[in-house]
């Protein structure tokens, strides 16, 4: 079995009113950031709490994060993120090659980030 890195983006679609208050009770007690505001927690729930076990939210939506970096804290919660975006009217080809220059350009900052790294810190890397 292997480790490996997953980055999903996360939407919270618990039903707040205009006024950002719930429509219908609170929200699970494991929402760590009110109603919006999605985050591992959304995904792992709480498992110190009797009441949901570590089921995920039910109100929390799940797609792949295509083309992203993402910097986290030390609970997995994003803290710096980046996404390749461009005019969606592009054709297939065209998008692809600008994404592939924008995977390209970060794949140099993070070789760079590795070299200029103090010796002190270590680098953990799943995949080069």
């Amino acid at each position: 079995m292997g480790w490996n890195y997953a980055i999903l983006e996360v939407y919270c679609f618990f039903p707040i009113d205009d006024d950002e208050k719930p429509k219908f009770g609170p929200p699970p007690s494991y929402c760590k950031y009110g109603p919006g505001n999605s985050g591992v927690h959304c995904i792992v729930g709480n498992k110190n709490d009797q009441e949901v076990s570590d089921m995920p939210c039910p109100y929390a939506g799940y797609c792949r994060a295509q083309t992203t970096v993402v910097l986290t804290n030390g609970d997995g919660e994003c803290i710096e993120s980046d996404s390749f975006w461009s005019d969606e009217a592009l054709s297939t080809q065209e998008w692809n090659r600008l994404e592939e220059k924008w995977l390209e350009s970060m794949r140099f900052r993070i070789q760079k980030m590795r070299e200029e790294m103090p010796s002190e810190m270590t680098f953990f890397s799943l995949k080069k």
